[in-house]
């Protein structure tokens, strides 16, 4: 699950130029 998030913030981080890191540490956690 933990690579999926990875995998999830990383396309996010393409497609906006946004990195969403506090949401992902949230759900993560």
């Amino acid at each position: 699950i933990i690579a999926l998030m990875e995998l999830a913030r990383e396309q996010v981080k393409q497609q906006t130029g946004i990195e969403l890191e506090p949401e992902i540490k949230l759900v993560g956690t």
